[in-house]
């Protein structure tokens, strides 16, 4: 029973995150603006995007962690 709640319930959402993992990564173009002026006063030929990274280890799976709670 242990496998079936601890391991299998993981597989859903890590075959969640590897699916959609390069559209999360993917960077997203924006406008570039001068802030106090906002849409008004755009920067005319430059270019904004925002590119995501990695921050680490958000979390660890270990055998026997139901055993803790």
């Amino acid at each position: 029973m242990s496998v079936a709640t601890e391991v299998m319930s993981a597989i859903g959402p890590f075959e969640h995150a590897k699916k959609n993992l390069v559209k999360w990564m993917k960077p997203e173009k924006r406008k570039a603006q001068i802030a106090p002026l906002g849409p008004l006063l755009g920067l005319l030929g430059a270019r904004a995007k925002i590119e995501y990274q990695p921050m680490g280890t958000v979390g660890c799976i270990s055998p026997g962690i139901s055993q803790l709670i």
